[in-house]
């Protein structure tokens, strides 16, 4: 999914949201069971979003406002709020299922 919103964004796949991601998720997510279970899960259902995503005509429009969100959780990163890095994640997540999963 992020890499999708980078391609609409036009940015590479080292910018600063991607190895900030990444980071995140190999040296804290990955070594706690919580952890692995957002990342299963988001290996799960990211594709599935996008696939949804790229059906709609606005798909563009939409992986930027997703971009958008990223970027909040970047900068919860970057202010060490890991808590609430996962919290607005798992919202975020929650909420792309519900309107492009779910309503299929």
């Amino acid at each position: 999914m992020t890499e999708a919103c980078l391609e609409a964004a036009g940015l590479p796949d080292n910018c600063k949201e991607l190895v900030s991601l990444r980071s995140f998720k190999d040296e804290h997510l990955a070594k706690s069971k919580e952890g692995r279970k957002i990342i299963s899960e988001y290996y799960e259902v990211a594709p599935k979003i996008v696939e949804a995503t790229r059906r709609k005509e606005d798909s563009n429009k939409i992986f930027h406002a997703i971009f958008s969100e990223i970027r909040k959780i970047v900068s919860l990163l970057e202010i060490g709020n890991m808590r609430g890095d996962i919290e607005y994640y798992k919202d975020m997540v929650l909420r792309l299922k519900k309107k492009y999963i779910e309503n299929l």
